[in-house]
């Protein structure tokens, strides 16, 4: 991984992939590992509590006056394509405390991708714009490749390759109001609802033989013994010296492999509050989870007594801290495993699940508004808890 380091903070500056997984050999102290990706989409009764947006798309700007709107749009868009909007059936409107522009779904398809990126980001600064502050992300090269030959119709994908644009390596989409706009049925709005629900994650399986430094690989996989149940798993698989694979999942404490691969329910909520990133990665060794850990307030403390800050090489367990330069607090943490993948939850909503992600895709997820800061901690051996 590339970072650019300041005092303890660890600022991303790659938004690429980084180099593939190992397959062939066993030189990375996590030993051969062999990925494979899955695709999650959330349970229609979760996917049923949230409203769909009204079919005609529109851009909020609160607080703000249509002069000042006007001028922002036109250091991005030509003098022609403001005044199409100026003149379109509802226009630009001014509202008390808040301009409205309403775009036409037509419109939205002939901007490029980079003008998309610029006016949504200005978006994204307001919660009024829900699918522009947190927008659908599809962490693919290309639309055809997040959703497969069958999922959607050539139509559908057509439009969405229009409408994507671009956040760090992946693609994101906020158009959710023109995309369900071409539904033809309700069951049909109902698969497109389902289908920008997808997410991602990875099977991973580890892969030894004869020439495997078992030694090495426990102590990693194990945190030099700590963990007693990944500790048994290991040398259970690897007591006759031979080939063989096992999922790493089964390694994981029980709190993560518990939840690997599965949205909350609302069941999830019942002491006040969902679980997130924050909950998720302090309590991923922990054998009951601690709710109060949701709350962002509690992480700083928490990581001061149980942690301390990490430097290279990082290793399975330490703990990947997002913070907002602008707000000046954590926004999200998710935990480390190896290369660049991380046991995450991407926010509180019961359509996050719990997933392992290649680690600059989380970035781009918490890089809507700014570029956060990233800090690695590692968890103080039993004597300093």
């Amino acid at each position: 991984m590339i970072f650019q380091k300041s005092f303890l903070t660890l600022t991303f500056t790659l938004f690429s992939f980084l180099p593939p997984i190992s397959q062939s050999e066993d030189l990375s102290p996590w030993g051969n590992m062999s990925p494979k990706k899955i695709y999650l989409e959330a349970p229609s009764a979760s996917l049923s509590y949230f409203p769909r947006p009204s079919y005609r798309p529109v851009w909020k700007f609160p607080e703000s006056q249509s002069e000042e709107i006007k001028a922002f749009l036109l250091t991005i868009l030509t003098p022609e394509e403001v005044k199409y909007l100026e003149n379109s059936e509802v226009g630009i409107q001014q509202l008390e405390g808040e301009v409205r522009v309403y775009p036409t779904v037509s419109f939205i398809r002939q901007l490029s991708r980079e003008k998309k990126r610029k006016i949504y980001q200005k978006l994204a600064q307001y919660r009024a714009n829900p699918f522009h502050y947190q927008p659908v992300f599809l962490h693919a090269d290309s639309v055809e490749e997040w959703f497969g030959n069958n999922r959607l119709p050539a139509s559908s994908i057509a439009l969405l390759k229009e409408l994507a644009y671009p956040i760090g390596s992946s693609l994101a989409f906020s158009d959710v109001s023109a995309f369900l706009s071409i539904s033809g049925s309700v069951a049909q709005e109902e698969s497109y609802w389902k289908a920008l629900s997808r997410n991602y994650s990875m099977i991973i399986e580890l892969a030894v033989d004869e020439g495997t430094d078992l030694e090495a690989l426990k102590n990693y996989w194990t945190i030099d013994g700590r963990l007693e149940s990944a500790t048994i798993i290991f040398e259970t698989f690897t007591r006759d010296g031979g080939k063989t694979t096992f999922d790493i999942n089964q390694m994981l404490p029980s709190i993560p492999r518990k939840y690997y691969n599965s949205f909350p329910t609302l069941r999830s909520g019942a002491a006040g509050t969902f679980p997130n990133g924050f909950w998720t990665s302090l309590n991923f060794f922990s054998f009951l989870p601690d709710p109060a850990f949701s709350d962002w307030t509690e992480v700083i403390p928490y990581l001061k007594k149980r942690y301390s800050p990490a430097e290279e090489p990082y290793r399975y367990g330490d703990l990947i801290l997002f913070r907002s330069p602008s707000m000046d607090r954590p926004v999200h943490a998710c935990v480390y495993l190896a290369d660049d993948l991380v046991f995450t939850k991407n926010g509180i909503s019961i359509l996050e699940p719990w997933v392992i992600m290649h680690l600059p895709h989380v970035i781009d997820r918490f890089s809507v508004r700014e570029l956060p800061e990233v800090q690695v901690w590692r968890r103080n051996p039993p004597s300093q808890q």
